[in-house]
């Protein structure tokens, strides 16, 4: 989306470019291709928008776990961020089309639904003047066959006491909250455009832990951002420290041509920037160890996912708090004799071994 004609000159084996808006029109450029091999294709216009997928789409994950986009684009600025400039403004699926192809996927197999977006709490603001994800939510748990739902990529800024209470009252709905902080020191979150103060992120974070018991928190933040301190460092450290987060994520800081961040004074050395992403995961390891010891003993439903090649009887999956590929996982092993376990059910287990990020366990009757 950014580079277009340079891509064609700096990479002669690349017949053809198309840009993130133009998705729909990957076939018929692949055609023109085929049909002219000499010709090189240029095809790139405005950022993009939701591709109504409800139609037509290749599911790449195992049967029963699949993502569904709900939406594209963002309507915040970030200064770190180029997501608006290749993706465009939020751009989201009609409910009805979500519901469809959900229902689709669940006829197909699918039993746990992964909601992504680029921005999911402010799915459908730009179709109907606000939110719709709490109702989007109670329309998916309304499907017959689908178990879990799980979403991705929430903004602590446009959480709701209507998504909350969806949260709540939805058995489907996972005890599980994808919330990217960035930072937690308020000179931090201002440079970055967060549009929130660290107060408001620690009484959502609150909220959301007194109302929905167990749910699990899954954050990422950005060190070395341009003129983060070591005061802002040393709070950010004491609050990864302290907040017991179940999953932390931390990037250095990359300087992305095109962003406001890219042209702030106060750039961070690399050695730096490496030097804190280090400490700040070492930190989260240690509180990894503590919040997932507190699983040993418990006897809980485990999702299969597949079987642990080499080890007869072991099988990978994870409870409702581990999202698919981006969290730890569980492992379980069967009894001597016991049933064959199928990938996407829920099996009973009882966790004997907390390994920082990943569970072990023995399947129960």
């Amino acid at each position: 989306q950014r580079f277009q004609a340079e891509l064609l000159q700096e990479i002669p084996e690349v017949d053809a470019v198309v840009g993130t808006g133009q998705v729909d029109a990957i076939v018929r450029v692949m055609n023109r291709v085929l049909r002219s091999p000499e010709s090189r294709i240029l095809e790139v216009g405005p950022p993009g928008t939701a591709v109504d997928l409800a139609e037509h789409r290749a599911v790449s994950t195992p049967r029963h776990v699949a993502y569904l986009r709900i939406a594209d684009g963002c309507d915040f600025r970030c200064t770190f961020c180029i997501i608006p400039k290749l993706r465009g403004d939020l751009r989201s699926r009609p409910l009805e089309s979500v519901v469809l192809e959900a229902r689709r996927l669940a006829e197909a197999g699918v039993r746990e639904l992964l909601l992504i977006a680029q921005d999911s709490t402010s799915y459908g603001e730009d179709l109907y003047g606000e939110s719709r994800l709490p109702q989007l939510l109670r329309a998916l748990a309304s499907i017959g066959g689908v178990e879990w739902i799980r979403v991705h990529y929430t903004h602590p800024k446009t959480w709701s006491e209507a998504l909350i209470q969806v949260f709540e009252e939805e058995a489907k709905v996972c005890r599980y909250v994808d919330i990217p902080l960035q930072h937690v020191t308020d000179p931090m979150l201002r440079r970055m455009r967060r549009e929130v103060r660290r107060a408001d992120m620690e009484r959502l974070i609150e909220t959301l832990r007194s109302r929905l018991p167990g749910v699990a928190i899954r954050t990422h933040f950005i060190v070395g951002f341009p003129g983060e301190t070591e005061e802002d460092f040393d709070q950010l450290l004491g609050y990864v420290r302290g907040a017991e987060l179940d999953h932390v994520g931390c990037f250095a800081y990359s300087r992305e041509d095109g962003t406001p961040a890219a042209r702030m004074a106060g750039q961070v050395p690399e050695r730096v920037k490496l030097s804190r992403r280090r400490a700040l995961m070492a930190a989260q390891r240690k509180v990894a160890e503590s919040v997932w010891g507190r699983w040993v003993g418990r006897e809980v439903g485990v999702r299969v996912d597949a079987t642990v090649p080499g080890r007869a009887g072991v099988w990978v999956g994870r409870v409702e708090q581990q999202g698919y590929e981006v969290d730890g996982v569980t492992y379980v092993r069967t009894p001597v004799g016991g049933r064959e376990l199928r990938a996407g059910d829920v099996v009973g287990a009882r966790i004997g071994r907390a390994r920082h990020y990943d569970l072990d366990g023995e399947v129960v009757a």
